[in-house]
Parts: C-alpha cells; structure tokens; sequence
C-alpha cells in the first residue's frame, strides 16, 4: 500500500525513477500496479481483475480476498529489483481491503464505498530520503533515540554492508578458487614452453650457429612469455567487457546483478600487473634450459 509520492520520489540505483510501460499509478481504492516480473509470469493486462492475496493465516495457506477484487491501471518498466515482483495499491485500497464486511459493509455494497468512507490507519513505514547525506547519521540517531514514539530507521547501504560482511567467506572462497586457476594457467604455459623445448631444438641450434648467446636465446624466450601472458590478459579483459555489455541488461532484470560500466578498479589493474609480471617471470625456466642445450645437440642429423 502507498500512494503517488512513490512514483514521484523514489528513486533505486542512485537516481533511476520508477517509470511505467503502460497505463498509470494506482491511485483509486480499488486499483493495483503490477511489477514487471509479475507482469511476465502472470500475464496480466490493462484493465484484468486480479484477487490479491497475502499473509500467513494457519500452516500454508494465504489470506485471500476473493470478494475484493482489484483491477491493473499500471505496469511498471523492468527495474531489476524487488519492484519487479510487487504489487502496489493505493493506501485506501489496503484499508479497504482490510474492512469486516461482517460488521459494516455488505458483500454487495463492498465497491460501492468511497475514500470519503474510509479512514487511513498509521503508516508502518516509509521511505525517507535527506538532501544532504552527511546528516544522515544524525537523522538515524534522532529517529531511533525519539520519545514520543517508539521509530526505527534503516539505513539500506549499511544494512546491505553488514550483509556482504557475513557473506565475506563465500568471497574468500572465490578469491583462493581464482588463485588456484592463476597458478595452474602458469603451470600449463610452463609445460606447453618446456614441451615444445625439444621440437625446437634444431631452432636453438641455428641460432646459436648464426652466433646468438645465451643472454639471447633466454630474452627470446622471456619476450615470448611477455606476448603470451600479455595476449591471455587482452582477451580476458576484452571477453569480460564483451560478455558483460551482452548480458549486463539480462543479468539485471532476471538476477538483479547490476553491472557497472567501470573497465577495471584500481585494485583489479594491480592483480593484471601481477599477472603479467608472473607471466613473464615464468619464461625464465624454459629460457634457461634453452640456453643449456649443447650447439651440435640440435644441428646432429637423428637416423
């Protein structure tokens, strides 16, 4: 239950505005506004009743209202959020719904009634927004340590924070998955190099006959190194941005997973640095068993 202030002033994702796909705010007692996720499941329309149901009365079953029906004025465009999956009604429209029909109203008389008939209840909560955030520490504190009525205030980013925090074993796990992977991307380029070390014996060996030392055949390999870590690194990067740009939108409506257009943070280029310099580090091993390899080894012709 709410009233048109929400269409108005609420805002998700920093300043993105409730918008509709069709029709409008449900603002009469016996009108109803449908997310978009309800509107792609249940297949509702402009103008279809609807029976709304909610609570828990005893085991399983809902409370339902079959003798109150409501009618759709409004779809809302996808979000990627809880509004997704809501219904909004009018604050008239839940008192309404909430009337003993026993004791004042008859069934037939039920639609009949006005907003002049019915009288709105205490709000149980709402959405609170400051013009200037660095006072919204003390707004908390003033509502919460409020005498003349017993507040709550909620702040959303904290309550989020507080959440991720009891998540953070599951963020370690990920973090040693993914070093696992590194190392193990490293152990599989170190085998390919040292595997193709002896297709490429012949190659050394005119090297180091067209007078190439040591120092060279090891920058070569180290230079090899470089471009494969460096290639790896280009087309993680680029694949990470081509995956998310295609997906960002459908991962948001159907998962909520808000993708930010930043290509890296400062933190994420720290960990390619280390990867890179890894890399390129790891050609050391096969470069120095390169340069080990006698001249006549790779020049003697094999019968």
């Amino acid at each position: 239950g709410t009233d048109e202030n929400f269409y108005k002033h609420y805002r998700f994702r920093g300043d993105n505005q409730v918008e509709f796909k069709e029709g409008q705010p449900a603002l009469d007692i016996w009108d109803v506004t449908i997310g978009s996720e309800v509107y792609n499941k249940l297949k509702y329309k402009i103008g279809d009743k609807i029976i709304i149901a909610h609570g828990v009365t005893k085991g399983t079953s809902f409370q339902l209202h079959e003798d109150k029906p409501f009618r759709v004025v409004g779809i809302l465009k996808p979000t990627g959020t809880p509004i997704d999956r809501s219904l909004y009604i009018s604050l008239y429209g839940m008192e309404a719904l909430h009337i003993d029909e026993e004791k004042t109203l008859s069934s037939k008389a039920t639609h009949g009634i006005t907003k002049e008939d019915i009288r709105l209840g205490p709000i149980t909560s709402f959405f609170l927004r400051t013009k200037n955030r660095i006072q919204i520490l003390n707004l908390q504190r003033y509502i919460n340590t409020y005498k003349e009525e017993p507040l709550l205030a909620i702040l959303p980013g904290v309550t989020l924070a507080q959440l991720w925090q009891g998540l953070s074993q599951i963020d370690k796990v990920l973090r040693i998955i993914s070093l696992m992977v590194f190392f193990i991307g490293l152990a599989a380029m170190v085998s390919t190099l040292l595997a193709g070390l002896n297709e490429r014996r012949r190659e050394m060996a005119i090297l180091r006959a067209l007078g190439s030392g040591p120092k060279q055949i090891i920058y070569l390999f180290i230079f090899e190194s470089f471009l494969l870590t460096s290639l790896s690194v280009l087309i993680g990067i680029s694949m990470n941005l081509v995956v998310f740009n295609i997906l960002s939108q459908w991962l948001e409506l159907n998962f909520g997973f808000y993708v930010t257009s930043t290509l890296f943070s400062v933190k994420e280029g720290m960990y390619l640095l280390i990867i890179l310099g890894a890399g390129t580090s790891i050609g050391f091993i096969p470069a120095y068993q390169a340069s080990r390899l006698a001249l006549k080894d790779g020049l003697t012709v094999k019968t």
